[in-house]
């Protein structure tokens, strides 16, 4: 229990520490953006697997304590910038990615039987995020043309490819894949290609 308060206190140190230093709610967001991905990224590589059809059907169960403090600190980000940035500045996109995002996280936990698989998409879903940070900080041209097909790439293959394999693997297999945890995930899913259809429609206009 002590491992859980102290990965909550870590990211309420955090959020306390850039709200004392930027006032702009979505600079807050964006580092606190930067800092969930880049150690969900570190985190979650050395768990990353090629998931098999005995692991999605649960006949083969992959655990390590690991996992639950790292979804711990996943579910800590959400909330923080469910309160400081989405709800108060109304993105209802994030909004409702972030909660399903928890639904999907929470139920997964409790079962604790997919948590390998939670593993790979957690990190198949962070691993585009630097860049795409990246991408928003930079001023226009050609440089920031670049790391737009950079994090395209990344993203159509770890959001898009990747997660959505996942998503009817582990929709058709698996044994807790009830109505909850599938409509959470088919929302994240189904986001996640259209989030990225748009930015591939930005390469094609000048900035």
């Amino acid at each position: 229990m002590l491992d859980y308060i102290s990965i909550a206190f870590a990211w309420f140190s955090i959020n306390t520490l850039l709200n004392y230093n930027y006032k702009n709610k979505h600079i807050i967001g964006d580092w606190l953006s930067f800092i969930h991905s880049s150690s969900s990224i570190l985190l979650t590589y050395p768990y990353v697997s090629q998931i098999t059809i005995p692991e999605y059907k649960s006949e083969v169960i992959i655990y390590n304590d690991d996992y639950k403090y790292i979804f711990c600190s996943t579910i800590c980000f959400y909330i923080l910038d469910l309160i400081t940035l989405c709800i108060p500045s109304r993105l209802y996109k994030y909004i409702i990615h972030h909660v399903s995002a928890l639904i999907a996280i929470i139920y997964i936990l409790i079962d604790g039987r997919s948590l390998n698989i939670g593993i790979n998409i957690l990190f198949y879903a962070e691993c585009s995020v630097p860049v795409y940070i990246l991408y928003n900080k930079l001023k226009k041209g050609s440089l920031k043309k670049v790391v737009l097909i950079i994090y395209n790439c990344i993203g159509t293959w770890s959001r898009v490819i990747k997660f959505g394999n996942i998503f009817i693997m582990f929709s058709v297999f698996s044994p807790i894949n009830d109505w909850i945890i599938v409509i959470s995930a088919g929302i994240i899913c189904l986001g996640s290609f259209a989030f990225q259809c748009s930015m591939w429609r930005l390469c094609f206009y000048n900035e």
